[in-house]
């Protein structure tokens, strides 16, 4: 069934709703990447205004996406809708798709204007939403718990108005890999350094959302991909890759023996990936 919110006639499949049927939202099965089971730590985390994702993430996102006024968006794995604000307030309609029924019930307590949500698999997008329905999309730490990240890629170019823009962003796929990824600090040098076990090799990672619980808190998995796993499939699905920015931590060490170390690390070990790629048009690429 298609959300009400984009309920219209569709353009490639001539099919129309306006309405949502509730038990056809309620039969999505949380994927194992999924959010569901720590939805409350999820969200206790995002209230906090000293997190990466007020300061660094949401703002750098929207301003990639470059929402305009009038123009529908997409909003893959949203959580409990925190970014909605940010796109929304220049006049702009964002869809948040999740597959947690509890991260879901939050963004629509949230009553942001223009901002509509709905329970489902990111994977099946193109089954519930008309072709080229939107101006573009984003995907914020999202594709990396899905565990067939291709698969929903290949799936936003069929709902992405051709010229649109799909704005990914990722834990960073070489110096942040779950278990494959640490802090050194090498003595003789002064040096802080970041370690890599591992890049290329694709990994499923199970991880405890409050790493003190010793194994009673709530539990998610992450997908471990090299880029190329990303930039191959971006391609496959017609987008053009226009930008690639690396993300730092703002955080800042102000004392202590290693603090300025710490901060030069901080300085050369990006955070986060993010890439910003447009649809091409009939299958030409974009100059």
């Amino acid at each position: 069934m298609k959300p009400a919110y984009f309920a219209k006639k569709d353009r490639k499949r001539g099919s129309s709703n306006d309405s949502v049927d509730a038990s056809d939202q309620n039969s999505v099965q949380a994927p194992k990447g999924s959010f569901e089971r720590a939805n409350q730590t999820y969200s206790k985390y995002l209230s906090r205004d000293d997190n990466f994702h007020h300061s660094l993430i949401f703002p750098g996102a929207t301003r990639l996406l470059d929402p305009r006024r009038g123009e529908r968006y997409l909003d893959v794995g949203c959580g409990d809708g925190s970014l909605a604000p940010f796109v929304t307030r220049v006049g702009a309609q964002i869809m948040g798709v999740d597959v947690s029924p509890s991260l879901i019930k939050r963004g629509e307590e949230r009553r942001v204007p223009g901002s509509k949500f709905w329970v489902g698999d990111a994977a099946a997008i193109p089954k519930h939403f008309p072709a080229e329905e939107f101006s573009g999309a984003v995907a914020i730490l999202s594709l990396q718990n899905m565990p067939d990240a291709r698969t929903v890629i290949l799936g936003l170019s069929e709902v992405i108005k051709a010229g649109g823009r799909l704005v990914i962003i990722l834990n960073h796929p070489v110096f942040r890999i779950p278990r494959q990824s640490g802090w050194g600090w090498d003595d003789g040098r002064g040096l802080q350094y970041r370690r890599v076990d591992a890049y290329l090799t694709a990994n499923e990672v199970r991880l405890e959302m409050n790493p003190g619980s010793r194994g009673k808190g709530p539990i998610t998995y992450s997908f471990h991909q090299p880029i190329s796993y990303y930039l191959n499939a971006l391609s496959e699905g017609g987008f053009h890759l226009v930008q690639t920015e690396e993300w730092i931590s703002d955080h800042i060490s102000n004392s202590g023996p290693r603090a300025r170390a710490e901060n030069r690390a901080r300085e050369e070990f990006p955070l986060f990936l993010a890439l910003l790629a447009v649809k091409e048009s009939n299958g030409e690429s974009i100059d």
